[in-house]
């Protein structure tokens, strides 16, 4: 058994982005965190997209915003900084907002290996967080053999909606109840007011 393979916790981002630089690195990005360091490679082999980040350089780490509901990881090194966007792996589109649960795994990871302690996490990210049952209500999972090297975006391309189909069906539903009373008082309000002042 090759024991340097068991502990490459694999990640996989839809951005990174240097502290204070104007633009993100965005595509699809597999980050591979070990002990010594986190590698982070683009599926399009984009080498100027890549970046490596030595463990023991991380003076901080912690939890960032984004609007909707995202997060990411915040690095802070000497003189400079870095922020990693990572995706659930059941929901790389982030239709439902769940990539808080891999943001927080990629953050125990970092901080146990700058302790020097084992992150005690499984370092398949489908496994991971099929693992977290109630994370995943309403999901319809295949039923595979989950490969860590393969990308959520693969895994999407060959399933689809098959994730997602459920949750999303209550969610447009609900987003149509709330939003069809709201768009009629609206235009209700319009007629009432241009009948107040004469206008039709």
């Amino acid at each position: 058994m090759d024991n340097s393979k068991d502990s490459e916790y694999v990640f996989w981002l839809d951005f990174w982005r240097k502290s204070f630089a104007p633009w993100p690195k965005s595509g699809h990005f597999k980050c591979v965190v070990t002990k010594e360091k986190i590698h982070i490679t683009v599926t399009d082999n984009d080498p100027d997209k890549e970046l490596s980040i030595d463990i023991p350089s991380i003076r901080k780490c912690k939890l960032g915003y984004i609007g909707n509901n995202n997060r990411h990881v915040v690095l802070f090194l000497n003189g400079t900084g870095f922020l990693l966007g990572p995706v659930h792996p059941i929901d790389p589109t982030g239709i439902q907002n769940l990539n808080h649960n891999e943001t927080s795994a990629l953050i125990k990871v970092i901080e146990a290996f700058r302790s020097n302690t084992d992150p005690a996490i499984d370092t398949n990210p489908y496994l991971r967080q099929l693992a977290m049952k109630n994370n995943l209500k309403g999901f319809t999972v295949p039923n595979i053999k989950w490969d860590r090297h393969i990308s959520p975006w693969d895994y999407y391309e060959l399933y689809g909606d098959k994730f997602l189909r459920h949750k999303l069906f209550v969610k447009n539903m609900v987003l149509l109840i709330v939003i069809v009373p709201v768009v009629t008082l609206i235009i209700l309000g319009i007629f009432y007011v241009l009948d107040t002042l004469n206008i039709i």
